[in-house]
């Protein structure tokens, strides 16, 4: 139960990063 919990906040936390990532990119991409 532990490691399955575990594994969800990582999980959740790299999807996190690839979504401020795609953000970033878009307002990038917006500003020019």
């Amino acid at each position: 139960m532990l490691r399955k919990k575990q594994y969800n906040s990582k999980a959740n936390v790299s999807y996190l990063i690839y979504q401020q990532a795609n953000l970033m990119k878009y307002t990038i991409t917006t500003i020019k």
